[in-house]
């Protein structure tokens, strides 16, 4: 996969281990570069992987410990 790839919600859902639905979810909030292409959504592969490099992780957050 290069920088300047185009991937499909279906592919990048495979890739990331996203459901489909989460994948546009992320499109529609701008958090993945995408454009429509006759009817899909084609995704930047390189904008995915610095999303799932900088992604949040799920589950609690650790307290801050206090000193």
């Amino acid at each position: 996969m290069t920088d300047s790839e185009l991937i499909t919600v279906s592919e990048a859902a495979e890739l990331s281990g996203y459901t489909p639905q989460h994948v546009r979810l992320l499109i529609r909030q701008g958090l993945i570069n995408a454009r429509r292409a006759g009817g899909i959504w084609l995704i930047e592969a390189s904008s995915l992987r610095n999303y799932i490099a900088n992604a949040p992780k799920p589950g609690p957050k650790p307290e801050a410990s206090e000193e």
